[in-house]
């Protein structure tokens, strides 16, 4: 360690003030080729920047002005290469095929020290993943089993003394504050294997803080929300039960993100947008109604937008009247939600772009059509901005349900009355248009009419 920190303190460089701070790199095998800048705010890259590479693969690109975080460099659509950048040069050496693998720096005491922590992590939890189903089934008095146990703790303990010299080491870094956050728990050695699920849910967060708005420049508390969700998930649930699992995993995240507001807006709308993209709708209605967002002065129009989102979430919990939808037919006749005279009535946004859509009409057709007038009625409204592509797509099959286009799409009223994040998206009604479900598929939503005959 001692030898590897040496190296460190040789390679890193004094910036002055004044001098220009340089990312460069080296593609072997990429020449005369386009890359791109992106940054990260959680699990999400946004392209900033593009370079060229020259004949032999290499380029150079300005870093000054940008905020310390992850950044990735994209090439050939779907190569990568992740950085750490906090303010100092970085020069970089790999090839064309296996950027991570055979990255080499020559520059950068930030990405020296979290390439060497990310290969130990991988290293250490290839080995530890060997041995553990040995942990679980092996007989539990042989000599052979006391053995492992002892390698997989040792492993484990190794690994934990290194991320403590790292961090103690390197203070001021920010792979340190990154690597605080991501370590995984240590399991003690008294723990029984049958306890380790409830043990790990336990101490998942030992000795985290989230109090550092910078680390969501990378994505590492995602990261971190997704292993501790993780712990909750159980393939042999019902969604029902596994939605109630996830209620008390949601509420020790949020509690814990409070510590900086940034953080906590940050989780409150990551879990809302996987909660809702997977049809969780009482998990995302339990944060709804408990949960508001923080009083940040930055990116208040973030919050706002969030704050909406969540009102709107909240009137469009299951139990509660949709809102109206009002609009003119193409033969200019009147349609109205709320005039609808049927047992049961699909409300589905969808798009002519949404292969998830085209999967779901022939199975909505078919339902349709068993159903006796009276029975079912679907309002199927599109947000397709391009009305062309909309009207090729219903003229395309004998759709004699209620047909309407949203021209503004994503950006129209009933998007947003009806919190459209994704398509398609189908409320089930009751007669007195109150929600009964938000299935998530037609086999999801035949499961949910079979049980209501």
């Amino acid at each position: 360690m001692r030898s590897f920190l040496f190296l460190i303190f040789l390679f890193s460089t004094i910036i002055c003030c004044n001098q220009p701070i340089i990312l460069s790199g080296t593609i072997t095998g990429y020449p005369e080729k386009t890359i791109y800048i992106a940054d990260f705010y959680g699990d999400q890259n946004t392209i900033i920047d593009s370079a060229r590479t020259d004949q032999t693969g290499s380029f150079e690109y300005e870093m000054s002005g940008k905020k310390p975080g992850m950044y990735r460099i994209i090439y050939d659509k779907k190569k990568y290469i992740d950085l750490i950048y906090n303010r100092e040069l970085i020069h970089f050496h790999t090839t064309f095929d296996q950027p991570q693998n055979n990255i080499e720096f020559s520059s950068s005491v930030e990405n020296l020290l979290w390439y060497d922590y990310q290969r130990k992590k991988t290293d250490s939890q290839y080995k530890l993943d060997l041995l553990n189903p040995l942990m679980i089934y092996y007989p539990k008095s042989d000599s052979f089993y006391i053995a492992v146990r002892s390698q997989y703790y040792a492993i484990q303990n190794q690994f934990d003394q290194y991320v403590n010299k790292l961090v103690d080491l390197n203070p001021d870094t920010y792979t340190a504050r990154y690597v605080i956050v991501d370590k995984p728990p240590i399991i003690d050695e008294d723990i029984n294997i049958d306890e380790l699920n409830d043990y790990l849910r336990s101490h998942y967060f030992d000795n985290v803080i989230f109090d550092d708005s910078s680390l969501l420049r990378s994505n590492v508390i995602s990261t971190k929300i997704i292993g501790y969700l993780a712990l909750y998930r159980n393939p042999s649930f019902t969604k029902e039960e596994q939605e109630n699992s996830f209620i008390p995993a949601v509420d020790s995240i949020l509690i814990r993100a409070m510590d900086n507001e940034g953080i906590f807006n940050f989780a409150l709308k990551y879990l809302i947008d996987g909660f809702e993209l997977f049809g969780f709708d009482q998990v995302v209605t339990h944060v709804v109604q408990n949960y508001n967002p923080a009083e940040i002065c930055i990116h208040t129009s973030e919050k706002s937008e969030l704050l909406k989102r969540m009102e709107n979430l909240k009137k469009l919990a299951v139990g509660n009247m949709v809102p109206d939808i009002l609009f003119k037919d193409n033969k200019g006749n009147t349609i109205q939600l709320y005039d609808l005279d049927s047992e049961y009535i699909i409300v589905l946004f969808w798009s002519s772009r949404c292969s998830h859509c085209r999967v779901l009409f022939p199975e909505l057709i078919k339902l349709y059509d068993v159903r006796m007038k009276g029975q079912l009625e679907i309002m199927a409204i599109s947000i397709d901005t391009n009305f062309s592509d909309y009207q090729e797509f219903i003229n395309g099959d004998s759709y004699e349900w209620i047909n309407h286009n949203e021209p503004e799409g994503w950006n129209s009223k009933l998007a947003s009355d009806f919190s459209i994040y994704a398509t398609p998206t189908m409320f089930l009604l009751d007669r007195n248009k109150k929600i009964i479900a938000k299935p998530m598929d037609a086999m999801e939503l035949k499961q949910i009419l079979s049980e209501l005959d």
